[in-house]
């Protein structure tokens, strides 16, 4: 399609064609282009309009901002400039540079505050310090913008200017206690108590703080629980909620004036009604309320919300703290015609475990619904009754495999004095069935009594059921067990002797190996997959010469058991054949091969798995990984310092893991960086404390720019560590910005036993800010008192 019929296929062609011409014109890059596919986002169809500003974003900067720019300033069309600023913010960082120099613009006041907008949607730091030196803008709305988008980028450097703008200016007021709310910086709770008392800024500042404060912003805001507006009642339990949930770090502890306050007269009734208001986050917060006050009034309106996912969770947990009060209202619950309310009540009953538990739920366990059928096995085995394992017994002869196996799970849990006599029993019943779920479920017993009943079960004429007779005995050491499986190897049934030969494996015991290589040549691939992987369990040093042709075999199941086998084995004779799989087309096995030479741990294989580190499937690149970290040698570090950048998580999870095992100090800053990254957190944190001293000089250099959630993570581990530095840092957490981090480092110096910890333990106590701290400080100190 040449430009022209692109252009008229956007004007007046079908849906199909303008999306195509669109497409075409992004492709032509022309300048010309440009202006009708701006037009082109203000299409009837979203196909087109996604289209138009796909293209849009892939055309060089230096041809399509000049143009942006006209079409934002062009104050006769609307569409167009909407348009513009849609392209703007999808360009991202892109457009950052030519949005901070229109943020500046002298003489248009809507273009700066167009760019203001623009520049908190995009969310890129290096547009704070422009929105800061905005908040002094002449025009009010570009002040209003740039409030507002400093939040949105969370930037820590505005939180002052946004004091102050919200102290000298009662227009900013709105947009400045939400910036600070979204920044999250508690340095801004002494500017916003105040505003409490302020009947127009009430709401969000007590929204604000139930974000930042900590429990010295509660008087200021428990005497708003008795406000007489409902939107202001329900603001200050919001914020009481959120201060008390952090500080308590539970669902069930309150601070006795908090609950004395909660239980004012009239505000349980609020609460009560408050579970059936139309906002969901009002609705939530009055069920969490109302189970942290364990109020009985509560439990028949808490009931019926079950059924609802958004509430849930909120409502499982108050009813368990609640407890069990009104027996007809769960047999109500559990009557209800919605398949979740009734499976969700039966999960509360289980957690609660009154003493009447087993009897409301054992009729579940003839609901029509699977899933409510399920709960009620779990349930039912965590209640314990003495009528339980009956009852669980009766559901292995459901029609659904999922209840079958909740029920096994369940009686496997159960004493085993209750539970054996049952199983055992049944292993002489006449429902086959019964008789297969028996004998799996005493496998998970692993209860050495239960092997001669078993043994009699593998002798049945019925070829799944000697299946599952030795499938347990592959669980038990009992003597007689080898035995017998050696002998089910010659049984007549296929499935019986792969069986035989996978719980051989099972019992890894290394005699087996010369019964299971002959094997190794039986016709049936499946039993040669089994014997595969039995040889690998049982760690055969022997049958590596056997195993390696089997890395060339025409099945890929029985190349990826061989290469399983050959790793579990750990034999260094297999390293030179894996290396020459490395690079096989199927990936599964690419990858088998990776995580078998990580097993091995053979240095000859660190230089291809470093080149695996560019495979092209993730998965591959992952196992490659966590190889080179298990191999353990220094000389990967910087290919995996190099891989940190995969555009797939997993692998950069597997990298940071790596990184830890190998503890060279080069990898330290690298992984403290990831420590900002929410997907990389929790992983990045365990390979520094697999790192210990070796990542104690970065810690050291890096401490107070890593994440107060990390940082407080991070305490214990320095606390571990036996060295002058990490205990410098201890000391130095005392003056973290974040109260959590301090509280962590006193309770930590107050174990450490340091008595250099003393004077500033007691300098915390004396003037920290936070309650909190000042109270751990005290702890602390006690421990550190001679005896």
């Amino acid at each position: 399609m040449e430009m022209r019929e692109a252009l008229e296929a956007l004007r007046n062609g079908d849906e199909v064609a303008r999306r195509e011409a669109a497409f075409t014109l992004g492709r032509s890059a022309a300048a010309e282009a440009i202006p009708p596919l701006l037009r082109a986002i203000a299409d009837e169809s979203w196909p087109v309009r996604e289209a138009a500003a796909e293209s849009l974003a892939r055309f060089d900067g230096g041809v399509l901002l000049p143009l942006l720019e006209r079409a934002l300033r062009d104050g006769d069309d609307a569409s167009l400039r909407n348009a513009a600023m849609e392209v703007y913010v999808r360009l991202a960082a892109g457009a950052v540079p030519a949005l901070v120099v229109l943020l500046a613009d002298p003489t248009d006041e809507e273009v700066r505050n167009f760019a203001a907008v623009m520049l908190g949607q995009i969310h890129d730091q290096r547009s704070a310090a422009a929105l800061v030196h905005a908040l002094r803008d002449p025009d009010l709305n570009v002040r209003h913008a740039a409030a507002a988008s400093l939040g949105q980028l969370g930037a820590r450097e505005a939180v002052r200017p946004l004091i102050e703008a919200l102290r000298s200016e009662p227009w900013l007021a709105y947009p400045a206690i939400g910036a600070l709310a979204e920044i999250g910086d508690a340095s801004a709770v002494p500017a916003l108590l105040p505003l409490v008392d302020d009947p127009l800024l009430r709401g969000p500042a007590m929204e604000a703080l139930g974000r930042l404060a900590g429990r010295e912003a509660l008087p200021a805001i428990v005497r708003h629980l008795a406000d007489p507006d409902p939107a202001v009642r329900n603001l200050a339990i919001q914020a009481v909620v959120a201060i008390e949930q952090r500080a308590t770090e539970a669902g069930d502890s309150l601070d006795p004036e908090v609950q004395a306050a909660l239980r004012h007269e009239g505000l349980i009734d609020h609460l009560l009604g408050s579970l059936y208001d139309s906002e969901p986050q009002v609705r939530r917060t009055a069920a969490t309320t109302l189970g942290w006050l364990k109020e009985p009034r509560a439990e028949s309106a808490l009931l019926p919300l079950l059924g609802e996912s958004a509430l849930q969770a909120h409502v499982t947990h108050a009813l368990v703290s609640i407890g069990f009060h009104d027996a007809d209202a769960w047999r109500r619950a559990l009557d209800h015609p919605d398949d979740a309310l009734r499976a969700a009540a039966v999960r509360c009953l289980g957690w609660i475990a009154p003493p009447e538990g087993t009897a409301l739920v054992a009729p579940a366990i003839h609901d029509p619904s699977t899933e409510v059928r399920a709960e009620a096995a779990a349930a039912i085995g965590r209640l314990g009754d003495e009528d339980a394992a009956m009852l669980l017994f009766e559901l292995l002869a459901d029609e659904s495999e999922l209840i079958q196996e909740s029920a096994m799970g369940a009686l496997a849990r159960m004493p085993k004095d209750r539970v054996l006599p049952l199983l055992i029993g049944a292993l002489g019943k006449d429902d086959v069935e019964v008789k297969v779920r028996a004998a799996e479920t005493l496998g998970l017993l692993r209860e050495p009594q239960s092997a001669p009943a078993l043994i009699a079960l593998s002798r049945d004429p019925r070829e799944h059921v000697r299946r599952a007779g030795l499938k347990a005995l592959g669980e038990i050491e009992a003597p007689g067990v080898a035995d017998l499986l050696r002998a089910a190897l010659l049984d007549e049934s296929r499935l019986v002797r792969q069986q035989a030969v996978l719980s051989l494996g099972r019992l890894q015991e290394p005699e087996a190996a010369r019964d299971l290589l002959p094997l190794l040549d039986d016709p049936d691939p499946r039993l040669r997959w089994a014997v595969l992987r039995a040889l690998g369990q049982v760690r055969a040093a022997e049958a590596v010469p056997r195993l390696l042709p089997f890395l060339q075999d025409p099945k890929k199941e029985l190349r990826f058991a061989a290469a399983e086998a050959l790793g579990l084995i750990r034999s260094p004779e297999a390293v030179r054949p894996l290396l020459g799989v490395l690079q096989d087309p199927d990936r599964n096995l690419r990858r088998a091969v990776a995580e078998a030479l990580g097993m091995i741990g053979d240095l000859q294989a660190v230089p291809p798995l470093v080149l695996a580190l560019e495979d092209p499937h993730w998965s591959v690149r992952s196992a490659a990984a966590a190889a080179l970290g298990r191999i353990g040698s220094a000389k990967a570090t910087p290919a995996l310092l190099a891989r940190l950048g995969d555009e797939d998580d997993t692998v950069r999870r597997s990298v940071l893991q790596a990184l830890g095992e190998l503890s060279d100090p080069r990898g330290a800053p690298a992984v403290v960086r990831a420590l900002s990254e929410p997907v990389l957190q929790a992983t990045a944190q365990d390979a520094l404390r697999r790192m210990g001293a070796a990542a104690l000089a970065e810690l050291e250099r890096s401490f107070v720019q890593i994440p107060a959630g990390s940082r407080r993570s991070l305490i214990d581990l320095l606390a571990r560590l036996d060295d002058r530095r990490a205990r410098r840092l201890l000391l130095s957490a005392l003056a973290d910005e974040a109260a959590a981090v301090r509280t962590e480092a006193a309770f930590c110096l107050g174990e450490s036993g340091s008595l250099e910890a003393v004077r500033p333990l007691m300098d915390v106590k004396a003037s920290d800010p936070s309650p909190e701290v000042r109270q751990a400080a005290a702890m602390a100190l006690r421990r550190l008192a001679p005896r």
